[in-house]
C-alpha cells in the first residue's frame, strides 16, 4: 500500500538539493519564499481531503498498472509499501532504500498518476540497468490502453535517454519485454 502524505521536511530538502541549485537565484528566491509562507498543514480539511482524493484514484489506477508493468517485467506484481510525500515542486526523486518517492501534491489526476507510476518503473525494476536506459522505461507508460495513463511520458532532453525510449518503445510494440530489453542492452552496452 502506498501512504500518501505531505511532510515540509522533505520538500524542503528536495528543494535544497534537486532545485536551488538550477534555477536563478530570482526563481529559487520566489519558490523558497511560497514553501516558506504557504504552509500546508495535514490536519487541515483541505489537504486531508486531497490527500483523500489522491490515494482514492490511485487505487483505482493501481491495479492495471501493476498488471501492465508486470506483464511487461515478467513479474507478479504486488502493491508495494512506500510512502508517496506530495510535494510542490517539479522534481521527484525517491529513495527506495528508505521506503518513499514523492509525486506533486497540485497537479491534474492524470499528471499526479503519470508521475507515481513513473516512479513505480524505477522502484518494480527487475535489474539495474545504467540511468539513459533506466530512465527511458516508462516510455511503456505511453501505452494508455494498457496503463490507463491519459498523460505522455515523455522523459528528460537527454539524447541518449531519448534514444532508448524510441527503441525500448518499438521493442515493446512488438510484444517485447524486459528480458529482451536486457539483450538489447547487452548487445549495445558500449553505445552508452
Amino acid at each position: 500500500m502506498i501512504n500518501f502524505t505531505y511532510k515540509k521536511e522533505i520538500e524542503a530538502s528536495i528543494f535544497d538539493d534537486y532545485i536551488k541549485e538550477n534555477k536563478s537565484p530570482v526563481v529559487a528566491d520566489m519558490i523558497l519564499d511560497e514553501l516558506k509562507n504557504v504552509e500546508i498543514n495535514i490536519s487541515e480539511d483541505f489537504i486531508k481531503n486531497q490527500l483523500n482524493f489522491i490515494s482514492k484514484q490511485w487505487e483505482e489506477t493501481q491495479p492495471k498498472f501493476l498488471e501492465s508493468l508486470g506483464k511487461f517485467y515478467e513479474e507478479n506484481l504486488q502493491a508495494p509499501d512506500l510512502t508517496c510525500y506530495l510535494i510542490r515542486l517539479n522534481k521527484f526523486p525517491y529513495d527506495y532504500s528508505k521506503g518513499w518517492f514523492t509525486a506533486p501534491l497540485f497537479t491534474n489526476p492524470a499528471e499526479r498518476n503519470r508521475v507515481i507510476m513513473h516512479e513505480l518503473c524505477h522502484y518494480y525494476q527487475p535489474k539495474p540497468l545504467p540511468r539513459e536506459i533506466k530512465e527511458a522505461i516508462p516510455e511503456i507508460l505511453n501505452d494508455h490502453e494498457k496503463f490507463r495513463m491519459f498523460g505522455f511520458d515523455k522523459g528528460h532532453k537527454h539524447e541518449k535517454e531519448q534514444q532508448w525510449r524510441k527503441k525500448i518503445w518499438q521493442l515493446y510494440k512488438n510484444g517485447g519485454k524486459f528480458s529482451d530489453l536486457l539483450k538489447l542492452a547487452d548487445k549495445n552496452i558500449v553505445d552508452i
